[in-house]
């Protein structure tokens, strides 16, 4: 019975989910290299990549890359963007096919060929909201919007088949008529097939949370490695030197598996933020600003009721007094230091002050 019971046990169910395109930062690189998540950081203008997870197709003609804040993420197996995904949505299509996707807060237009995602563009003036209601007229000078340019987008990528998810029905028929024959509604039901679909390969790329579980286990599994040698190593010293002269003398012997495509841009993923940690939490640099903020205080007799050092910033508050004042005046003077912000509580002056070398 026992046998029975396991042979007929359910398969876990996969939790999967898209996130909002307007929630998302987006870019193409014209170059996938070791580096191209800190330059896709660059590209958009966000300082730390700590604070993201990638999703990314690439082809010949380079890297797409979505960029998703962490709290915007949970524990679900497989989180992803319809934009990354849309190679999933029908079983009998062409492989070079562009869709039109309007939502009720947003918009977006993105062109595959061969399977793979090639161009995306934000249509942020335009969606469901904005659309509902408008004449034949109206709806056909969108589709007509010159900064759309969908006639030159359907040549440019050899489209032979265009999908729409809109609500509009007048929509679609507009641009059947107008643009492309070949186009068809994506319903709600087509994004949950492709969804489910997608989802299978919760390792792929195309998932923001692909090194989720990956990470957890490799913390346990870390975690359980420092306990068992930290226990080996003391209660037996001897032990690990003969451990450590064997491994030297075995280590020309070991053969070591190539990494995978997935490994290797988690290995770079590590490396990146293992360098911008070093920068954030770096113990020289938070003991640096410490000693200089002290002198100043020291040499302007000001006492304080609060300190907080945070990156590269330094909090404190006073009391106002002539010391305070004293200490302001040295401030504008100061070679490490710029004051950021002064702001006044009752009699209490919270301020905030910033490492010059660092803006």
């Amino acid at each position: 019975m026992i046998f029975k019971s396991l042979k007929h046990k359910r398969k876990k169910k996969i939790k999967a989910k898209f996130i909002a395109f307007n929630e998302l930062f987006y870019t193409h690189l014209t170059n996938f290299n070791d580096g191209f998540i800190r330059l896709a950081c660059k590209e958009l203008g966000l300082k730390d990549s700590f604070s993201y997870e990638n999703a990314y197709v690439k082809s010949e003609n380079g890297v797409q890359v979505f960029l998703c804040p962490h709290t915007l993420l949970d524990e679900s197996d497989f989180i992803s963007t319809e934009a990354l995904c849309f190679a999933y949505i029908k079983e009998k299509r062409s492989h070079n096919f562009g869709v039109l996707f309007m939502d009720e807060n947003y918009s977006f237009i993105c062109f595959y060929e061969n399977d793979c995602l090639q161009f995306c563009k934000n249509i942020p003036k335009y969606s469901e909201t904005f659309l509902k209601d408008k004449s034949q007229n109206e709806l056909l000078s969108f589709l007509n919007d010159e900064n759309l340019g969908f006639k030159e987008l359907l040549q440019r990528f050899s489209c032979e088949q265009f999908f729409i998810h809109s609500s509009s029905e007048n929509l679609i028929q507009l641009f059947k008529n107008n643009f492309f024959k070949n186009t068809q509604k994506l319903s709600s039901n087509d994004l949950k097939i492709m969804l489910s679909n997608a989802s299978k390969d919760t390792s792929s790329s195309m998932n923001f949370n692909r090194n989720l579980k990956k990470d957890t286990n490799s913390l346990l599994k870390a975690l359980c490695a420092s306990f068992l040698l930290s226990f080996i190593l003391a209660s037996a010293y001897p032990l690990y030197e003969f451990l450590s002269f064997h491994f030297k003398n075995e280590e020309k012997s070991l053969k070591i598996e190539p990494l995978s495509e997935y490994e290797l841009e988690d290995l770079e993923k590590k490396k990146i933020q293992i360098t911008e940690l070093k920068e954030y939490l770096h113990p020289s640099f938070m003991l640096l600003n410490l000693k200089n903020i002290t002198q100043k205080l020291s040499a302007s007799e000001l006492k304080i009721l609060s300190l907080e050092l945070s990156n590269n910033q330094i909090k404190l508050s006073s009391k106002a007094s002539q010391e305070f004042e004293n200490f302001i005046q040295k401030l504008y003077s100061s070679k490490d230091f710029i004051l950021k912000d002064k702001s006044q509580e009752n009699d209490i002056y919270p301020l905030i002050l910033e490492r010059k070398n660092d803006r």
